[in-house]
Protein backbone atom coordinates (compact mmCIF):
# COMPACT_ATOMS: atom_id res chain seq x y z
CA UNK A 1 0.00 0.00 0.00
CA UNK A 2 1.34 3.61 -0.94
CA UNK A 3 2.19 5.47 1.56
CA UNK A 4 0.24 8.79 1.38
CA UNK A 5 2.75 12.05 0.26
CA UNK A 6 3.38 14.26 3.24
CA UNK A 7 2.87 17.92 2.82
CA UNK A 8 6.12 19.92 1.52
CA UNK A 9 8.00 22.49 3.85
CA UNK A 10 6.41 25.18 1.30
CA UNK A 11 2.91 24.38 1.73
CA UNK A 12 3.45 24.27 5.67
CA UNK A 13 5.72 27.57 5.31
CA UNK A 14 3.81 30.27 6.43
CA UNK A 15 4.58 34.21 5.47
CA UNK A 16 5.70 35.85 9.09
CA UNK A 17 3.03 38.88 8.30
CA UNK A 18 -0.04 36.16 8.01
CA UNK A 19 1.40 34.76 11.63
CA UNK A 20 1.80 37.95 13.12
CA UNK A 21 -1.53 39.15 11.93
CA UNK A 22 -3.27 35.94 12.90
CA UNK A 23 -1.63 36.88 16.44
CA UNK A 24 -2.35 39.82 16.92
CA UNK A 25 -6.20 38.94 16.32
CA UNK A 26 -6.24 36.07 18.53
CA UNK A 27 -4.83 38.70 21.57
CA UNK A 28 -7.71 40.97 20.45
CA UNK A 29 -10.14 38.70 20.61
CA UNK A 30 -8.98 37.32 24.05
CA UNK A 31 -9.02 40.50 25.79
CA UNK A 32 -12.20 41.63 24.08
CA UNK A 33 -13.72 38.82 25.72
CA UNK A 34 -12.25 39.10 29.11
CA UNK A 35 -12.85 43.15 29.19
CA UNK A 36 -16.60 42.67 28.33
CA UNK A 37 -17.11 39.36 30.67
CA UNK A 38 -20.03 39.70 32.97
CA UNK A 39 -20.74 42.84 32.36
CA UNK A 40 -24.17 44.88 32.95
CA UNK A 41 -24.53 46.28 28.99
CA UNK A 42 -27.34 48.43 30.43
CA UNK A 43 -24.65 50.30 32.53
CA UNK A 44 -22.39 50.56 29.51
CA UNK A 45 -25.19 52.15 27.30
CA UNK A 46 -25.93 54.74 30.19
CA UNK A 47 -22.28 55.72 30.30
CA UNK A 48 -21.58 56.22 26.59
CA UNK A 49 -25.02 58.40 26.50
CA UNK A 50 -23.94 60.21 28.85
CA UNK A 51 -20.69 61.13 28.25
CA UNK A 52 -20.21 65.42 27.47
CA UNK A 53 -19.21 64.49 23.75
CA UNK A 54 -17.92 68.10 23.27
CA UNK A 55 -15.00 66.86 25.13
CA UNK A 56 -14.71 64.15 22.63
CA UNK A 57 -14.76 66.74 19.88
CA UNK A 58 -11.92 68.21 21.58
CA UNK A 59 -10.22 65.07 21.57
CA UNK A 60 -10.65 64.65 18.19
CA UNK A 61 -9.12 67.91 17.47
CA UNK A 62 -5.99 66.73 19.50
CA UNK A 63 -5.79 63.49 16.92
CA UNK A 64 -5.87 65.66 14.32
CA UNK A 65 -3.04 68.35 15.63
CA UNK A 66 -0.65 65.52 16.80
CA UNK A 67 -1.15 64.28 12.90
CA UNK A 68 0.12 67.27 11.64
CA UNK A 69 2.86 68.13 14.35
CA UNK A 70 4.41 64.62 12.96
CA UNK A 71 4.71 65.95 10.09
CA UNK A 72 6.31 68.91 10.82
CA UNK A 73 8.78 67.07 12.78
CA UNK A 74 9.01 64.52 10.37
CA UNK A 75 10.03 67.52 8.05
CA UNK A 76 12.43 68.76 10.06
CA UNK A 77 14.15 65.82 10.13
CA UNK A 78 14.95 65.99 6.39
CA UNK A 79 18.29 68.37 7.13
CA UNK A 80 20.48 67.64 4.12
CA UNK A 81 17.74 66.71 1.27
CA UNK A 82 17.45 68.55 -1.65
CA UNK A 83 15.11 69.31 -3.21
CA UNK A 84 12.91 69.01 0.83
CA UNK A 85 10.10 67.28 0.56
CA UNK A 86 6.66 69.38 0.97
CA UNK A 87 4.25 69.21 3.82
CA UNK A 88 1.91 67.80 1.47
CA UNK A 89 4.02 64.56 0.64
CA UNK A 90 5.14 63.88 4.17
CA UNK A 91 1.25 64.43 5.35
CA UNK A 92 0.04 61.68 2.97
CA UNK A 93 3.26 59.43 3.50
CA UNK A 94 2.75 59.71 7.23
CA UNK A 95 -1.15 59.37 6.86
CA UNK A 96 -1.18 56.25 4.63
CA UNK A 97 1.64 54.82 6.51
CA UNK A 98 -0.28 55.13 10.15
CA UNK A 99 -3.84 53.51 8.30
CA UNK A 100 -2.02 50.63 7.48
CA UNK A 101 -0.33 49.95 10.69
CA UNK A 102 -4.16 50.57 12.21
CA UNK A 103 -6.14 48.49 9.63
CA UNK A 104 -3.30 45.72 9.10
CA UNK A 105 -0.81 46.00 11.98
CA UNK A 106 2.09 43.46 10.72
CA UNK A 107 4.83 46.73 10.95
CA UNK A 108 5.20 47.03 7.19
CA UNK A 109 3.99 50.46 7.18
CA UNK A 110 7.56 51.86 7.50
CA UNK A 111 8.39 50.19 4.20
CA UNK A 112 5.04 51.89 2.83
CA UNK A 113 6.27 55.15 4.06
CA UNK A 114 9.73 54.63 2.35
CA UNK A 115 8.18 53.99 -0.96
CA UNK A 116 6.09 56.57 -0.79
CA UNK A 117 8.31 58.91 -0.22
CA UNK A 118 10.87 57.60 -3.14
CA UNK A 119 7.94 58.29 -5.40
CA UNK A 120 8.33 61.62 -4.04
CA UNK A 121 12.39 61.80 -5.00
CA UNK A 122 13.76 61.52 -0.98
CA UNK A 123 16.18 58.30 -0.87
CA UNK A 124 15.29 55.61 0.64
CA UNK A 125 18.00 55.57 3.14
CA UNK A 126 17.51 59.11 3.79
CA UNK A 127 14.05 58.25 4.92
CA UNK A 128 14.84 55.29 6.64
CA UNK A 129 17.50 57.50 8.59
CA UNK A 130 14.64 59.82 9.72
CA UNK A 131 12.42 57.11 10.79
CA UNK A 132 15.24 56.04 12.99
CA UNK A 133 16.08 59.07 14.58
CA UNK A 134 12.25 59.62 14.93
CA UNK A 135 11.92 56.45 16.79
CA UNK A 136 14.59 57.13 19.16
CA UNK A 137 13.59 60.14 19.91
CA UNK A 138 10.01 59.23 20.82
CA UNK A 139 11.87 56.41 23.08
CA UNK A 140 13.27 58.83 25.22
CA UNK A 141 10.44 60.95 25.42
CA UNK A 142 7.98 58.21 26.41
CA UNK A 143 10.79 57.17 28.33
CA UNK A 144 10.60 60.58 30.26
CA UNK A 145 6.96 60.55 30.75
CA UNK A 146 7.08 57.14 32.78
CA UNK A 147 10.05 58.35 34.77
CA UNK A 148 7.77 61.31 35.71
CA UNK A 149 4.74 59.10 36.27
CA UNK A 150 6.48 56.97 38.57
CA UNK A 151 8.35 59.97 41.03
CA UNK A 152 4.94 61.00 41.49
CA UNK A 153 4.48 57.61 43.25
CA UNK A 154 1.04 56.57 40.87
CA UNK A 155 2.07 54.50 38.21
CA UNK A 156 1.06 50.75 37.91
CA UNK A 157 3.83 48.26 39.48
CA UNK A 158 4.41 47.02 34.86
CA UNK A 159 5.45 50.71 34.43
CA UNK A 160 7.42 51.17 37.37
CA UNK A 161 9.46 48.15 36.06
CA UNK A 162 9.69 50.00 32.34
CA UNK A 163 9.82 52.91 32.73
CA UNK A 164 13.72 53.38 33.33
CA UNK A 165 14.62 50.47 30.68
CA UNK A 166 12.38 52.76 27.95
CA UNK A 167 14.92 55.53 29.16
CA UNK A 168 17.81 53.93 28.74
CA UNK A 169 17.49 52.30 25.65
CA UNK A 170 16.37 55.38 24.19
CA UNK A 171 19.15 57.65 25.35
CA UNK A 172 21.24 54.89 24.00
CA UNK A 173 19.70 54.60 20.56
CA UNK A 174 19.80 58.45 20.32
CA UNK A 175 23.73 58.45 21.61
CA UNK A 176 24.36 55.98 19.36
CA UNK A 177 23.52 57.45 16.24
CA UNK A 178 24.95 60.54 17.21
CA UNK A 179 28.12 58.50 17.56
CA UNK A 180 27.65 56.75 13.80
CA UNK A 181 27.36 59.99 12.42
CA UNK A 182 30.80 61.50 13.93
CA UNK A 183 32.48 57.89 12.76
CA UNK A 184 30.80 58.00 9.29
CA UNK A 185 34.07 58.68 7.59
CA UNK A 186 35.46 55.68 9.03
CA UNK A 187 32.65 53.37 8.77
CA UNK A 188 32.50 54.37 5.10
CA UNK A 189 36.14 53.59 4.87
CA UNK A 190 35.84 49.80 6.36
CA UNK A 191 32.38 49.35 4.34
CA UNK A 192 34.29 49.90 0.90
CA UNK A 193 37.15 48.15 2.04
CA UNK A 194 34.88 45.20 2.76
CA UNK A 195 32.25 45.35 -0.07
CA UNK A 196 35.59 45.33 -2.40
CA UNK A 197 37.38 42.38 -0.55
CA UNK A 198 37.57 39.21 -2.76
CA UNK A 199 35.97 40.80 -5.47
CA UNK A 200 32.51 39.02 -4.41
CA UNK A 201 30.51 41.89 -5.49
CA UNK A 202 30.25 43.85 -8.65
CA UNK A 203 31.39 47.78 -8.81
CA UNK A 204 28.53 48.58 -9.50
CA UNK A 205 26.57 47.05 -6.12
CA UNK A 206 29.84 49.10 -4.46
CA UNK A 207 29.16 51.86 -5.53
CA UNK A 208 25.34 51.99 -5.21
CA UNK A 209 25.64 50.17 -1.61
CA UNK A 210 28.12 53.11 -0.43
CA UNK A 211 25.59 55.69 -1.64
CA UNK A 212 22.71 54.09 0.65
CA UNK A 213 25.19 54.04 3.16
CA UNK A 214 26.72 57.64 2.79
CA UNK A 215 23.01 58.88 2.52
CA UNK A 216 22.19 57.11 5.85
CA UNK A 217 25.19 58.25 7.68
CA UNK A 218 24.97 61.85 6.63
CA UNK A 219 21.34 61.93 7.44
CA UNK A 220 22.23 61.33 11.38
CA UNK A 221 23.22 64.63 11.10
CA UNK A 222 20.13 66.25 12.14
CA UNK A 223 20.69 64.81 15.61
CA UNK A 224 24.41 66.98 15.77
CA UNK A 225 22.83 70.73 14.06
CA UNK A 226 21.38 72.07 17.61
CA UNK A 227 18.97 73.97 15.28
CA UNK A 228 17.32 71.19 13.67
CA UNK A 229 17.43 68.86 16.82
CA UNK A 230 15.66 71.91 18.76
CA UNK A 231 12.99 72.05 16.44
CA UNK A 232 12.75 68.16 16.77
CA UNK A 233 12.37 68.07 20.47
CA UNK A 234 9.75 70.76 20.47
CA UNK A 235 7.64 69.27 17.78
CA UNK A 236 8.01 66.18 19.73
CA UNK A 237 7.39 67.55 23.10
CA UNK A 238 4.36 69.22 21.30
CA UNK A 239 3.00 66.01 19.77
CA UNK A 240 3.30 63.71 23.15
CA UNK A 241 1.06 67.05 24.95
CA UNK A 242 -1.77 67.00 22.62
CA UNK A 243 -1.38 62.60 22.73
CA UNK A 244 -1.82 62.90 26.74
CA UNK A 245 -4.49 65.90 26.37
CA UNK A 246 -6.75 63.55 23.76
CA UNK A 247 -6.94 61.32 26.54
CA UNK A 248 -7.06 63.42 29.38
CA UNK A 249 -10.24 65.14 27.67
CA UNK A 250 -12.06 61.93 27.19
CA UNK A 251 -11.78 61.30 30.97
CA UNK A 252 -13.47 64.57 31.15
CA UNK A 253 -16.05 63.59 28.76
CA UNK A 254 -16.63 60.91 31.08
CA UNK A 255 -17.05 62.89 34.12
CA UNK A 256 -14.14 61.23 36.12
CA UNK A 257 -12.44 63.04 38.88
CA UNK A 258 -8.98 61.82 37.70
CA UNK A 259 -5.61 64.06 37.43
CA UNK A 260 -3.28 63.87 33.85
CA UNK A 261 -0.86 61.16 35.77
CA UNK A 262 -3.83 58.62 34.81
CA UNK A 263 -4.46 59.94 31.44
CA UNK A 264 -0.72 59.69 30.86
CA UNK A 265 -0.76 55.97 32.10
CA UNK A 266 -3.23 55.19 29.59
CA UNK A 267 -1.25 56.67 27.35
CA UNK A 268 1.69 54.95 28.11
CA UNK A 269 -0.09 51.86 28.32
CA UNK A 270 -1.61 51.93 24.49
CA UNK A 271 2.17 53.04 23.32
CA UNK A 272 3.76 50.45 24.98
CA UNK A 273 0.90 47.83 23.62
CA UNK A 274 2.52 48.18 20.29
CA UNK A 275 5.84 45.80 21.33
CA UNK A 276 3.56 42.71 21.17
CA UNK A 277 0.90 42.04 18.04
CA UNK A 278 -2.19 44.38 17.85
CA UNK A 279 -5.29 43.14 16.56
CA UNK A 280 -7.00 45.60 13.47
CA UNK A 281 -7.75 48.97 15.01
CA UNK A 282 -6.59 47.77 18.27
CA UNK A 283 -10.20 46.55 19.35
CA UNK A 284 -9.93 44.59 22.36
CA UNK A 285 -6.44 45.91 23.52
CA UNK A 286 -7.56 49.60 24.27
CA UNK A 287 -10.56 48.51 26.16
CA UNK A 288 -8.85 46.26 27.87
CA UNK A 289 -5.94 48.63 28.79
CA UNK A 290 -8.83 50.84 30.16
CA UNK A 291 -10.57 48.54 31.85
CA UNK A 292 -6.82 47.42 33.85
CA UNK A 293 -5.94 51.23 34.19
CA UNK A 294 -8.80 53.03 35.16
CA UNK A 295 -10.09 50.43 37.26
CA UNK A 296 -6.91 50.90 39.24
CA UNK A 297 -8.46 54.30 39.90
CA UNK A 298 -11.40 53.02 41.38
CA UNK A 299 -13.50 53.09 37.93
CA UNK A 300 -16.42 51.11 37.34
CA UNK A 301 -15.89 48.86 35.00
CA UNK A 302 -19.12 49.85 32.67
CA UNK A 303 -17.68 53.65 32.75
CA UNK A 304 -14.30 51.79 32.01
CA UNK A 305 -15.51 50.28 29.24
CA UNK A 306 -17.39 52.91 27.89
CA UNK A 307 -14.20 55.53 27.69
CA UNK A 308 -11.84 52.32 26.02
CA UNK A 309 -14.71 52.34 22.92
CA UNK A 310 -14.83 56.02 22.56
CA UNK A 311 -11.39 56.41 23.07
CA UNK A 312 -10.87 53.23 20.38
CA UNK A 313 -13.11 55.16 18.08
CA UNK A 314 -10.96 58.86 18.49
CA UNK A 315 -7.71 57.37 18.43
CA UNK A 316 -8.16 55.12 15.30
CA UNK A 317 -10.77 56.98 13.01
CA UNK A 318 -9.13 60.14 12.55
CA UNK A 319 -6.01 57.92 10.61
CA UNK A 320 -8.10 56.03 9.03
CA UNK A 321 -9.97 59.48 7.26
CA UNK A 322 -6.71 60.78 7.09
CA UNK A 323 -4.94 57.84 5.52
CA UNK A 324 -7.76 57.45 3.04
CA UNK A 325 -7.60 60.89 1.97
CA UNK A 326 -3.99 60.81 1.34
CA UNK A 327 -4.51 57.55 -0.52
CA UNK A 328 -7.45 58.93 -2.88
CA UNK A 329 -5.18 62.07 -3.51
CA UNK A 330 -2.73 60.13 -4.23
CA UNK A 331 -4.36 57.46 -6.56
CA UNK A 332 -5.92 60.40 -8.15
CA UNK A 333 -2.81 61.55 -10.65
CA UNK A 334 -2.95 57.84 -11.89
CA UNK A 335 -6.53 57.43 -12.70
CA UNK A 336 -6.22 58.82 -16.45
CA UNK A 337 -2.98 56.53 -16.75
CA UNK A 338 -5.57 53.51 -15.82
CA UNK A 339 -8.27 54.66 -18.13
CA UNK A 340 -6.06 54.24 -20.86
CA UNK A 341 -3.79 51.04 -19.77
CA UNK A 342 -6.70 49.02 -21.09
CA UNK A 343 -6.64 51.32 -24.82
CA UNK A 344 -3.13 50.53 -25.23
CA UNK A 345 -3.05 47.20 -24.81
CA UNK A 346 -6.50 46.54 -27.48
CA UNK A 347 -4.39 48.86 -29.90
CA UNK A 348 -1.24 46.45 -29.62
CA UNK A 349 -3.30 43.50 -30.22
CA UNK A 350 -3.05 42.49 -34.06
Amino acid sequence: MDSLPLPSTERLRRPWWLTQFGVGIVIGALALGWAIQGLDWESVLRALTSAQYAWVLISLFCVFAVALIKTVRWGALYLASAPHPSFADLFSALMITQMVNVIIPVRIGELIRIGLMKQSGQPGAATLSTIAIEKAVDLVAAGLIAVSVVFLAVAPMWLQNWAGSVLVMGLVLVAGLILVWYQRDWIGSVLSRALAFGGWLPERWQSRLLRVAQTMLESFGALTDWHALGRVLFWTMLAWLFSLLAVWTLIMAFGLALSLTAAAVVMLSISFSNIIPSPPGLIGVIQAIAMVVLGGYGVPQPIALGFGIVLNVVTVAPLILLGSLALWQRAVPLLPLLREYPLRVLRRKP
